[in-house]
C-alpha cells in the first residue's frame, strides 16, 4: 500500500477521474446543477496529482459557480462549469 502525502489538504474526499490513474479530484461545497439555488457561495474544483503530491486549483471560488465531475478522454480533461451569474 502506498501512502501519498499531498502538499495541501482541505477535508474533501478525493475521487478517481475516469479514463486515467494519475490524477484525482475534489469539489468543495458540491451541489448538483439541478439542485442549485441562487446565492450559493460557489464551489471550487481541485486536482490531486498522485505521483508528486501536488494540488492544482485551476479556478478561484466564485459565488454562484458550480463544477461537474471531470472525465479524461483523448488526453484531455473535460468538466462542466456552471456560472449562474450570467
Amino acid at each position: 500500500m502506498n501512502i501519498i502525502q499531498f502538499n495541501q489538504v482541505n477535508g474533501t474526499t478525493i475521487d478517481k477521474i475516469e479514463g486515467q490513474t494519475r490524477f484525482g479530484y475534489a469539489i468543495s461545497d458540491y451541489v448538483e446543477f439541478y439542485e442549485f439555488h441562487k446565492s450559493h457561495k460557489g464551489s471550487m474544483i481541485s486536482f490531486y496529482d498522485y505521483e508528486n503530491g501536488k494540488v492544482i486549483h485551476p479556478f478561484k471560488c466564485q459565488k454562484n459557480v458550480l463544477y461537474g465531475k471531470p472525465v479524461f478522454l483523448n488526453n484531455y480533461f473535460y468538466f462542466l462549469q456552471g456560472d449562474y451569474n450570467k
